[in-house]
């Protein structure tokens, strides 16, 4: 089943929305301004943390704390260790020499799907068709389906357990203490064999492999059951001991029954989920070789702070001391574009806002607002490339003055480039016009 709705939005309604737009555009352009000029100088000093940490640091043994060391950047591996049991609060899982337990949880539920498409009307106005569909699907976190345009897929209200880490406090790297934050995400998942006999579950659980799986409205039914079982077997067994108090030796009694409850009846289905299953799934991050550049504190390891920022690695392998150095480099360069390309389509975003009441006052005419709409977005396009690069340029100016120099003259070529290109175009254009048809010439009378 699908549920349809259609909305229209007048034309004067849109040209309203979009002048306040022109307001959030200006917004828009000015925070990704100080994000961009912010991540190049991070990304300067970034780079001038990890350049100052390659001609400073010191090797060191892991076995041993070095008193020649103490307060220096210096670079060690091996074999982490912890002797930390860790166990899971709810369920009594439990893993050793393990940095890390982790709890999963997901629950089965309808999940609404929104689709929309808009068509643009004579005089400017549109109309908007929304149509909802509806599926199932596992979902780690609690989705609300009071607010579903369709009733009949309704979802449990509460979430019995959340996701959760579990991790080990005291981790050792030879004869350094690893903090917990550092050493928790070490290494590669593994999972979790779970023993029946050992995991505190539900009653209608099923165990297998690493995961717990029951429903949670047939859980309230097995619960209901097995206390009723429960007191009927009391019953019965007080019945027993009363007959078999007063009874003559010559008397026969039949013995109750001792049976486990069985809720067989009430498990969930691992081929067939059903609304209110609910998935727990557990992994450890077992105990692994690692690598550390960081500041010797007596037996402990903190930041080494440099003249740009402070150093801190501790990463899963056997890495020399460059090879960190060059990860940490590349993760800078890979952060550094993302925010670079974010800024520049928050940007884009920002100026199609500000010229957003052009292509809307066009929308008069359908085709006309889907010329104007193309050309807003190249035009927006091309002015948060210069404006981009401009801030890119001017941040360099100040944290690399001889490379920000630089790039604004490329700027400056790029700018001249452009309006050189557009000057041509539009003469190929007037000389491939057909030139106007001469006037006739006019007629003369001959002489008498």
């Amino acid at each position: 089943m699908a549920v349809t709705e259609t909305t229209s939005e007048g034309w004067f309604s849109r040209l309203g929305g979009a002048i306040k737009g022109v307001f959030a555009g200006i917004i828009l352009i000015f925070v990704a301004i100080i994000m961009l000029g912010w991540n190049e100088k991070r990304s300067v000093d970034r780079y001038n943390t990890i350049d100052y940490a390659k001609n400073n640091f010191v090797e060191t043994a892991a076995d041993k704390i070095d008193s020649a060391t103490e307060g220096k950047l210096v670079h060690f591996n091996g074999m982490t260790a912890t002797n930390d049991v860790l166990t899971d609060k709810d369920f009594g899982v439990t893993v050793n020499n393990s940095l890390s337990l982790n709890r999963d949880v997901e629950m089965y539920q309808w999940k609404e799907i929104e689709h929309k498409s808009t068509k643009k009307n004579a005089g400017g106005s549109t109309t908007t068709t929304t149509t909802y569909t509806y599926e199932k699907g596992w979902a780690s976190g609690l989705i609300n389906s009071s607010s579903f345009h369709e009733s009949g897929h309704d979802n449990p209200t509460v979430l019995p357990y959340k996701a959760e880490d579990t991790v080990a406090e005291n981790v050792t790297l030879g004869a350094h203490k690893i903090p917990s934050h550092s050493a928790s995400h070490l290494g590669s998942a593994e999972a979790v064999a779970l023993e029946a006999d050992k995991v505190t579950a539900p009653v209608s659980a099923i165990i297998k492999g690493n995961t717990i799986l029951y429903n949670l409205y047939k859980e309230e039914k097995a619960q209901q059951a097995k206390k009723a079982f429960e007191a009927n077997a009391n019953v019965a067994t007080t019945e027993t001991t009363a007959t078999e108090a007063t009874a003559t030796p010559e008397a026969t009694t039949t013995p109750v029954a001792n049976k486990a409850f069985s809720a067989i009846e009430f498990q969930a289905s691992e081929a067939a989920p059903q609304i209110g299953d609910i998935r727990i799934t557990f992994k450890k991050h077992p105990v692994c070789n690692a690598t550390v550049v960081a500041e010797q504190k007596g037996e402990e390891i903190v930041a080494h702070k440099t003249p740009s920022g402070e150093f801190y690695e501790v990463r899963t392998g056997l890495m020399t001391a460059a090879e960190v150095f060059k990860a940490a480099e590349d993760e800078n360069a890979m952060l550094t574009w993302i925010l670079r390309i974010v800024g520049f389509l928050m940007i884009w975003g920002g100026f199609g806002a500000i010229f957003k009441p052009i292509s809307v006052l066009a929308d008069v005419i359908p085709l006309f607002g889907d010329i104007a709409e193309s050309g807003i977005s190249i035009i927006s396009g091309l002015l948060a490339a210069v404006l981009s690069f401009g801030v890119i340029a001017i941040a360099w100016l100040f944290c690399r003055p001889l490379i920000g120099i630089l790039l604004l003259i490329l700027m400056g070529v790029a700018i001249f480039g452009i309006i050189t290109l557009i000057a041509k175009v539009r003469a190929a254009k007037k000389a491939a016009a057909p030139a106007p048809a001469a006037e006739p010439a006019p007629e003369t009378t001959p002489a008498a």
